[in-house]
């Protein structure tokens, strides 16, 4: 445990500000980010098939709706099916263009999407707009800091995805680094800022079934690639990573939980 903690502690000295809490197990993050939350009513940004909100439900502190909006009408149809809730709701919506009133909301939250977003300080501001004075404003991302080379694996898997989507003409960052996510978060000019790392320490890389999930996914993304313009180096790309990974294995990347409010 001693080398865990010293591990996230050198990681989180990188950037700034230092997190207020650091952990290398994944609902311990959300337990201190959330747990505190007195949520009102939430919004949801690019909620997809709704799987953060079930996060939410179980670690916010309280709630009193929730809100989840997307642009994909497939993927809210899906939510819309998995839940069964007068107090959950979703609405197909441009996240560039909210359609609520300003000061709508108590707490606004944005969850593993921000790199699938065409322009993040549009978003963002749209949701400061819609956040009510003193709500909280949540944003989990995972970022590229990582401290193993497992960690870094997921990463450049992810960075594969990415460049196969830009290929095929779908918006898709590669992985931001820690301080790119705070930097996004700070020209909000937000206050109480607090950072809730998360690093995978204790996974085993070697898992056969998350290897064989891994493989899967793989040859899913060189399948998409088949339809780029350059699909044989994106091919070489994924095949390269794909030894690598059966070689030393995989671990999650980090992520970080920024919270702030507004004022």
């Amino acid at each position: 445990m001693r080398e865990i903690n010293q591990s996230l502690e050198e990681s989180a000295t990188k950037t700034e500000p230092v997190p207020r809490f650091l952990t290398s197990k994944p609902d311990e993050v959300f337990k201190h980010s959330l747990g505190t939350v007195c949520a009102g009513n939430l919004l949801d940004i690019a909620t997809g098939e709704g799987g953060f909100i079930r996060l939410l439900t179980s670690f916010l502190k309280e709630y009193r709706s929730i809100t989840g909006i997307d642009n994909n009408g497939y993927a809210l149809a899906t939510a819309c099916s998995a839940f069964d809730q007068d107090d959950i709701r979703f609405v197909q919506m441009d996240a560039q263009k909210l359609g609520f009133a300003k000061d709508s909301f108590d707490c606004v939250n944005v969850s593993a999407s921000l790199h699938h977003l065409a322009d993040i300080p549009t978003v963002l501001a749209e949701m400061k707009r819609v956040l009510k004075p003193g709500g909280r404003l949540v944003v989990s991302e995972m970022h590229c800091n990582g401290v193993t080379e497992q960690q870094d694996l997921a990463v450049q898997l992810h960075h594969l995805k990415a460049e196969v989507d830009a290929a095929l003409g779908i918006p898709h960052h590669k992985t931001f680094s820690r301080q790119e996510l705070v930097d996004y978060f700070e020209a909000l000019d937000l206050q109480n800022i607090r950072c809730f790392d998360y690093l995978d320490m204790e996974s085993d890389p070697m898992d056969p079934g998350t290897l064989h999930e891994i493989d899967t996914f793989i040859e899913w993304i060189m399948e998409r690639a088949l339809s780029a313009t350059e699909s044989e180096a994106l091919i070489q790309k994924g095949e390269s990573l794909r030894r690598r990974i059966y070689k030393v294995g995989i671990q999650r990347e980090p992520v970080v939980v920024i919270v702030g409010e507004k004022f």
